[in-house]
Parts: C-alpha cells; structure tokens; sequence
C-alpha cells in the first residue's frame, strides 16, 4: 500500500471527522438558540399573531374561492419570493435594533425563526399541490438563511458586535464535551455558521413549516368536503318538502 494512499485515507477521515464534529456542534448551537427562544416570554407574542393569522386566513380563503380547489391550476414556484424580501428586511431590522441597543426582547421580535410559521400558512393558501408547497418553503428557507450566513461573516470578521457577531464566541459546551475555538477560524465557522445556518436551521424551519402547511391543507381539505355535503342535504331536504 503506497504512502500516497494512506496520507490521502487520512485526509479523508480528518475532513469526514470535522464535519461530523461540525454538525454536532451546530445541533447544539442550534438547540441553544431554540431553547433561548422558548425560555423567552416574547415567543407568546408571534404565536399569538401566528393564531390570528391562521384564523383570518382560513376564513378570506373560505369567502373568496368557490367550493371547488383548482387543481388544473399553473403551477406557482414564486410565491417564496416576497416572503424571501421580508425575510431579508426582518433580519437587517434585528440587526439595526440591536447596534441601537434596544431591549433584548424588543429585537427578538424581529427574529426569522418564527417567521417560518405564517410563511408556510400563506404559501399553503395559495397554492394546491404539495410540490408547490415543498419547494416554496425550502426555497423561502434558503432565502432567509443566505442573508444570515453573509451577515453573520460581516459582523464577525468586522466585530460589528450584535448576536451575528460569533468572534467572542471561543468555546461551546455540547454533550459531547467542550468545544474550542480560535476566534474568526476556518473551524469556527464551519460549525457555527455554514453547518448551523445552511443545513441544520433550514432543517428545523422546513420541517416546521411543513407541519403548519399541512394542518392548513387538511383545513382546505374538510372545507372542501363540506362544501360538497352541503348541496346534498339542502337537495334532500327539498324532496321531502
């Protein structure tokens, strides 16, 4: 077996192993930032409007379309574009709100993470296909984490501060043990920005909106259902009359 072979065998395994380390920590630095945000009495307000939202929703779209969805409708792969602009605008917002040195709790307000949820709702209602929706989502997910990814580099290689900002960020403690970091290093980032922001948040977000997409489509489902028992007993009611 040649040198040549073993080195790159090794080479292999060192990538393999950071990467593996890598999506470790990004799950814990991940789970962190999600248990901050439950441990946080501000998570109740964007439920809330989350509820109203659903509400109103369901209820425009029960007024406006007739009893029959439009499954021969055009397929519709652009509707995560606004929602992707708003995305964008929300996370430079929270970027400002925090350099002004806001509460904490009123910058959180602007804070993506919830923003999948009502997203996921509207798309749900516009469209009639879960491919439709699939790929909405993901491509709205992708939208608002790339804008992370590219701020959180700005404000850590810049010390712009704010909770972008990881420079200061030197070690993680996950249940694998402590995590050490060189501030601004390859390693650092590798985990905590392009793991975390490009593959395990987007997880998390898609799978959330997914979710609410389907309590939406059974929403449209049962309404459809209802609309077409309707007529049948207000028929049936004739007959006897």
């Amino acid at each position: 077996m040649s040198s040549t072979f073993i080195l790159s065998k090794l080479a292999e395994a060192s990538i393999s192993g950071r990467v593996l380390e890598g999506c470790k920590s990004a799950c814990q630095y991940a789970l962190d930032r999600l248990q901050g945000k439950l441990n946080s009495l501000t998570v109740f307000l964007p439920l809330v409007c989350v509820a109203a939202f659903v509400l109103l929703s369901v209820l425009m779209v029960r007024k406006k379309q007739g009893s029959k969805l439009a499954y021969d409708a055009p397929v519709r792969l652009d509707l995560w574009i606004i929602p992707g602009l708003i995305a964008l605008a929300t996370s430079l917002l929270r970027f400002i709100l925090e350099k002004a040195s806001v509460s904490q709790a009123l910058a959180e307000l602007a804070g993506i993470g919830w923003l999948t949820i009502p997203v996921a709702v509207y798309l749900a209602l516009r469209v009639q296909r879960w491919r439709e929706l699939i790929i909405n989502l993901a491509l709205f997910v992708m939208a608002a984490r790339v804008p992370v990814v590219m701020l959180m580099l700005l404000a850590s290689n810049l010390h712009w501060g704010t909770h972008y900002d990881i420079s200061s960020l030197t070690h993680l403690d996950t249940q694998w043990g402590r995590l050490n970091y060189e501030p601004n290093s390859f390693r650092q980032h590798l985990h905590i920005i392009y793991i975390a922001q490009l593959i395990i948040m987007p997880i998390y977000s898609i799978a959330t909106g997914m979710i609410a997409g389907t309590c939406i489509f059974i929403l449209k489902m049962l309404r459809v259902w209802y609309q077409a028992r309707t007529p049948k007993k207000v028929a049936f009611n004739d007959q006897r009359h």
